[in-house]
């Protein structure tokens, strides 16, 4: 799929895009956006939304950078993350033909300190701390575009600390070693190792911790992101 996305953005801007390589993957992210909801200005918000696609190719390159762009605007016209999946879900199944979108939708606003979350399907969130990684507890809902008439609906967290978000390409990562097991076995391990470091470093830091673990970087799409929050944010 990245090659497909690479060879569609070439045709578009005239230049090689040489960086795509995990075109099945995506993140989306708006730091402190002015939404503007039921005509009242309500201040400054982060909006998020990371996600993977199923399948390969042409197809899901498409899907992927169609959903993603869905999100994003829904996010910055309502900053609702349940309207928003809702919506991109309707949109996922009437185009998807058959693929289906796993989405972590958030929305935080600075005043509150807290997130609004849709888990549609993905569920590799990890709140860290100096001394403990914390998998992220929701009741979530299937991904995007498997079922049209699916509701989500938003869960709110208290945010105060580093959230890291990881796509299966990471965590199912296999062992150099013959049944040394996936990555995610000693997840809490591997994050714990990036305490010490700048919240800028850790996803280089974890992605040498991943070649380091598999003899290779992973072949499938592989994609991390960390957020800070409070005492945590950079």
């Amino acid at each position: 799929a990245a090659k497909d996305l690479a060879i569609i953005l070439e045709h578009f801007i005239g230049a090689k895009q040489k960086h795509i390589t995990n075109a099945t993957c995506f993140v989306s992210r708006i730091f402190h956006a002015k939404a503007r909801l039921r005509r009242n200005e309500r201040g400054h918000f982060m909006l998020s939304s990371f996600g993977d696609v199923s399948g390969a190719g042409f197809g899901a390159a498409m899907l992927m950078a169609s959903v993603q762009a869905y999100l994003h605007a829904e996010l910055l016209e309502t900053g609702d993350p349940a309207l928003a999946a809702n919506r991109a879900n309707r949109y996922a199944a009437r185009v998807g033909g058959g693929r289906f979108v796993t989405a972590w939708i958030a929305v935080f606003d600075a005043r509150s300190q807290q997130l609004q979350v849709v888990d549609a399907g993905h569920g590799m969130a990890w709140w860290l701390s100096a001394t403990q990684a914390i998998a992220v507890e929701l009741r979530g809902g299937i991904p995007l575009g498997v079922d049209a008439e699916t509701s989500y609906q938003a869960e709110t967290l208290s945010a105060n600390g580093q959230l890291v978000l990881l796509s299966d390409g990471v965590t199912e990562h296999r062992a150099a070693q013959e049944n040394g097991g996936c990555f995610a076995d000693a997840l809490s391990a591997h994050l714990l190792a990036l305490t010490a470091l700048q919240l800028s470093q850790k996803p280089n830091q974890l992605f040498e911790a991943l070649r380091s673990f598999g003899g290779r970087l992973p072949d499938d799409d592989a994609t991390a992101l960390f957020l800070g929050f409070g005492s945590a944010a950079p």
